[in-house]
């Protein structure tokens, strides 16, 4: 059976329309900004764990370096407004590497570190006395208080950190995967950072994992051609401020003849 990533598999289970349709259409072009300045804070907070790798020749990188020279690396050319986001990046920074994940003291095992046939990234897993935590920095450049609750809720149903804990456990098998969170770094209207741990228990897993091979089979069956790509229609067009495919299921009905008048059609892999 084959392993479908995080980002695969919930696009699915959202909706396997959302899915196929991803597979060769770009509708993430409007967002750049926020994810090169999120890329950026990614970069700098990597920077600052690698250098508390034991026996490593990291312990000169700069995070702040790092995370500048990032953002440089993502600014599209000729794109104003680089110093404004600067001040985000600096701003983020500071907050995450403020923010008490429950790693102090404790050895850092994984910084940007992929495993399985499936190329599964995380960010960061520590362990201590209890055993090991994973931990998933999260960007959102303009948040109020109401958002960020519920952005800090998705860590206790959250598959992402779940498949990370699987792959985790079976590159650590000695020692217990015992949690996982998202830290979420805001960028305004007042920058900030929260940390939403949950617990991790063989039991969780069980229960994920068998969940996970009955969802990878079913996207085996629309790879395959076996099973049509439904769309699930209500709720799931609405979710998290609409489906960025809305218009191309509601306003096209699927015709992807016509599709380039909206999106961006992906280059082949």
């Amino acid at each position: 059976m084959t392993v479908y990533s995080p980002s695969q598999s919930e696009r699915f289970i959202r909706c396997p329309r959302l899915w196929d349709y991803s597979r060769r259409w770009d509708t993430d072009g409007g967002h750049w900004m926020e994810r090169a300045i999120g890329t950026a804070i990614h970069a700098g907070v990597a920077a600052h764990f690698r250098g508390l790798i034991p026996d490593t020749d990291h312990s000169t990188e700069d995070p702040t370096r790092a995370a500048i020279d990032t953002l440089r690396d993502e600014w599209m050319a000729d794109e104003p407004g680089f110093e404004g986001a600067e001040a985000f990046v600096l701003k983020g920074l500071k907050r995450a590497l403020a923010l008490d994940i429950g790693a102090r003291g404790a050895t850092i095992l994984a910084v940007e570190e992929t495993y399985g046939e499936e190329r599964c990234r995380l960010d960061l897993a520590y362990q201590t006395d209890q055993g090991i935590t994973i931990v998933d920095w999260k960007y959102t450049h303009n948040a109020g208080d109401w958002v960020i609750s519920k952005r800090l809720q998705e860590a206790e149903v959250s598959w992402q950190l779940r498949h990370y804990a699987w792959r985790v456990s079976q590159a650590f098998p000695t020692v217990p995967v015992v949690g996982a969170g998202i830290a979420l770094i805001v960028g305004g209207p007042v920058a900030k950072a929260r940390w939403a741990p949950v617990e991790i228990t063989p039991a969780l897993l069980l229960d994920w994992q068998n969940s996970a091979a009955r969802v990878w089979l079913d996207i085996e069956g629309c790879v395959n051609g076996e099973r049509y790509p439904r769309a699930h229609m209500g709720q799931a067009c609405l979710m998290y401020g609409g489906c960025p495919l809305y218009d191309g299921c509601h306003r096209l009905y699927g015709d992807e003849s016509r599709f380039h008048t909206l999106y961006q059609r992906r280059e082949p892999k």
